[in-house]
């Protein structure tokens, strides 16, 4: 069986991965936040934190793991280390979130997020004041290096606790969100567009493909379609979103 070696690089103050190559390795390193791969010393490297540590383990269970006992004793502390209340806290967020109809998808970022805040302090939310909440998101801004969306959903996150779990919304009254990051959108010329048409040969295919680009739907939106819904007498497309109908005009031959 492959050896996975974990170690610790004490000048730069990670975590260090190394094993021979094998893919379901490689796609597993890769799952893990702050990951980075090292061409000229042939390892992987993540920012050393209990949190990562906890799931490296995790994901490599099972596999010869050859751990450094430094780090062994870090990680028996920070597992010892036990958050009052915790399971109460996301059991209540838990159950706020499903009374006030959030998605399940939500329900597990909100969540995600909560648990990794909680853990990051070791005590009661109650006992944290916004300074410190403050300088939790500069954690994920500088250490975690974080996307803006990952950040924008922490601070949601964070305020659902305080504001409809904990009733404290004082607490994060003023937690600032980040701006919203503009991007230009990527236009394809008319020429581009010809060239996508024509290199499909199966007309269904192109059939979507045109009718997708022509009236600006979501492939999610254009399999959905039923002949009912297309008007040709008006050129209408009837899309149904949510539970309600969007009119979207077309030009037929387009």
């Amino acid at each position: 069986m492959a050896s996975i070696k974990i170690s610790k690089d004490i000048q730069q103050g990670k975590i260090v991965v190394t094993f021979s190559y094998d893919p379901k390795f490689v796609a597993i390193v890769k799952s893990i936040e702050g990951h980075r791969w090292h061409p000229d010393k042939k390892y992987w490297s993540f920012p050393h934190s209990g949190d990562i540590l906890k799931k490296i383990l995790s994901l490599f269970k099972g596999e010869n793991v050859d751990l450094d006992s430094a780090l062994q004793v870090s990680f028996n502390q920070a597992v010892d280390k036990r958050v009052p209340n915790q399971a109460q806290i996301t059991d209540a967020v838990n159950k706020e979130l499903k009374l006030r109809g959030y998605s399940p998808k939500t329900q597990k970022a909100y969540l995600h997020h909560i648990e990794r805040y909680i853990r990051h302090f070791t005590k009661d939310p109650k006992e944290v004041d916004e300074k410190h909440i403050r300088d939790y998101m500069l954690h994920l801004i500088d250490k975690g290096k974080v996307s803006r969306a990952y950040h924008d959903q922490a601070v949601s996150a964070i305020k659902f606790l305080y504001d409809r779990v904990l009733n404290m919304p004082k607490t994060v009254g003023s937690l600032p969100r980040p701006r919203k990051e503009r991007k230009l959108p990527i236009v394809l010329s008319r020429e581009d567009v010809i060239r996508i048409f024509e290199s499909v040969n199966n007309i269904k295919h192109k059939a979507i493909l045109m009718l997708a680009y022509s009236a600006g739907l979501r492939v999610s939106e254009v399999v959905k379609l039923r002949v009912q819904d297309i008007d040709t007498k008006r050129n209408m497309i009837f899309i149904e979103y949510w539970c309600q109908f969007i009119v979207t005009p077309y030009i037929a031959g387009d």
